[in-house]
């Protein structure tokens, strides 16, 4: 038991290290995290209800306290939910899925998922951000798995430019998700291209599109009106005059 409270403290006080790396302050207190959640309980997962983390001992998989990746990916789910509504399914839920995916392999510098938790299961992992997955065709409908056609993308970024850049756009691409429902892949790939242009000055917005075109993601170009409200959205005051002139008849 001690054990495993030792590796839930370490791990989870790391991440939010790394995320305060990035400038993010809007976990900067205690959270509980509970080891040997349930009965033989297959699963770990972040609560927002309760803003906590539970691990589960395993039946089937290993003691998921153990594995740094599994408490990186929860806390980051705890991240998404701190700064965008992203509601848990379809696309949404699998860009969300992806965030977690991307953030855990990115700190331990492996693609992968879940190595020891599914060890006795003679897999190799739970899931990897180095994959060839598709849109559309490897879509199932589960937001676990459609994940890693948008987890793909960002290891791909990363493996292009490098972690110090992808790290940055990457989490700040949330601040760009936010007041649109039901976020889709799209949206994901926009969000992306809009933080890269806030703190890299647009350098990377070709990588971006070359490798979300190439797994079948293509945004498409937002009108000057669709442009304006997704800046305004996203705190810039004079888009929001202009939209507000825009709808109120005093700009045509």
């Amino acid at each position: 038991t001690h054990f495993d409270e030792v590796n839930a403290y370490y791990y989870i006080n790391t991440i939010h290290d790394e995320f305060a790396k990035l400038g993010f302050t809007g976990l900067d207190r205690a959270m509980k995290t509970t080891v040997h959640y349930g009965t033989k309980y297959d699963n770990a997962f972040f609560s927002p209800m309760e803003g906590a983390i539970s691990l589960g001992d395993g039946n089937k998989l290993n003691d998921l306290a153990i594995e740094e990746s599994v408490s990186y990916h929860e806390y980051t789910h705890a991240v998404t939910n701190e700064m965008v509504s992203m509601p848990y399914s379809s696309e949404s839920g699998a860009i969300n899925e992806a965030f977690s995916d991307y953030f855990a392999c990115t700190v331990t510098n492996d693609p992968e998922v879940g190595e020891w938790a599914v060890k006795k299961m003679n897999r190799p992992y739970i899931r990897t951000c180095a994959n060839k997955n598709h849109f559309p065709e490897d879509i199932q409908n589960e937001v676990h798995y459609d994940s890693s056609i948008y987890s793909g993308g960002l290891w791909d970024f990363r493996t292009a430019v490098g972690a110090a850049v992808t790290d940055k756009v990457i989490h700040n691409s949330r601040n760009y998700l936010k007041g649109i429902k039901n976020q889709k892949f799209t949206d994901g790939v926009n969000a992306l291209i809009a933080a890269d242009k806030e703190f890299f000055g647009g350098a990377n917005i070709d990588t971006i599109k070359k490798i979300y075109e190439a797994r079948g993601i293509k945004p498409k170009t937002a009108s000057n009106l669709e442009a304006l409200k997704f800046d305004a959205i996203n705190g810039n005051k004079e888009a929001a005059k202009m939209v507000s002139d825009i709808e109120n008849g005093n700009v045509k």
